[in-house]
């Protein structure tokens, strides 16, 4: 099988002609591509930054956690009914699902870029 054509910020273009998995992983891995592009070389202080203009919660470094969150919510609990991995269990309080958004406001770069 050919390595997928790349676009100039080395997302992989998805698959024009596929089934419907091959669809659907490669669209994922252009979204993925695409979140680590613009978020490519941030440090701590990058990934933790609030905009100023609209007070909110939201960072990249959070987003980055969420689609995490989401991806083994949909892939690990929704389509093999295995429990969620140990960072997302649900707790008493609903407070998972903001930690999804606000996990990363303490954690290493590194550890953020690669989950």
């Amino acid at each position: 099988m050919s390595e997928p054509r790349t676009d100039d910020q080395g997302r992989p273009e998805p698959p024009l002609t596929a089934d419907e998995a091959g669809t659907l992983v490669g669209f994922l891995e252009f979204q993925r591509a695409t979140l680590e592009w613009k978020t490519r070389g941030l440090e701590e202080e990058g990934l933790r930054r609030r905009l100023d203009a609209h007070p909110s919660r939201l960072t990249l470094g959070g987003l980055l956690s969420h689609l995490a969150w989401v991806e083994d919510f949909y892939f690990s609990a929704g389509a093999t009914g295995s429990p969620m991995p140990e960072e997302w269990q649900r707790s008493e309080d609903g407070s998972d699902y903001l930690r999804a958004w606000t996990s990363a406001d303490t954690l290493p770069a590194a550890e953020v870029h690669g989950r």
